[in-house]
């Protein structure tokens, strides 16, 4: 029973990281500053272009665990085994997060959300980097993404974990 309470607490923990929306980098956070871009673009089309982001992302990784799943059934294995939930980590979470920072970065920024979004995606990129130290241990602690989140709500956006 101990066992099952854990896996629904990690894959619970997995799936608020997948809502978040947000991706990791390597590179550091002066490099996000530098491909965030300021366009012309308005506050409207701003928030819906990187709510579809996010929303896209989030379906996509939510399809990608489920198929991850099936396949480790299929093989014999247990999706909530700890093993199991690494791989998953390594190989769907992690790289759908980098994925959807790369995108979020590319987004168009009206110039008076610059600051804030330079921001939201600083403490995204220390939030991924955490994670990548900790894997799914660092999934237990909620805060690893909450500033990440808190910056996303002040914009309007509904990326979150």
């Amino acid at each position: 029973m101990a066992r099952k309470w854990i896996y629904v607490v990690v894959v619970g923990v997995l799936l608020a990281a997948v809502g978040a929306g947000c991706g990791g980098s390597d590179e550091s956070a002066s490099t996000t500053d530098e491909s965030t871009s300021t366009t012309a673009v308005s506050k409207a089309e701003f928030t819906k272009t990187v709510n579809a982001i996010c929303k896209k992302t989030q379906e996509d990784r939510f399809n990608e665990i489920g198929v991850y799943d099936e396949e480790l059934i299929a093989n014999g294995e247990e999706p909530e085994s700890a093993p199991a939930l690494e791989k998953k980590f390594d190989d769907v979470l992690l790289p759908s997060m980098k994925k959807q920072q790369e995108e979020l970065e590319n987004a168009g920024v009206p110039k008076a959300s610059q600051a804030k979004y330079e921001q939201m995606m600083e403490d995204l990129d220390a939030g991924i980097e955490k994670l990548e130290e900790e894997k799914v241990d660092g999934l237990r602690n909620a805060s690893r993404l909450a500033a990440f989140q808190k910056e996303a709500a002040a914009l309007g956006l509904t990326c979150s974990a």
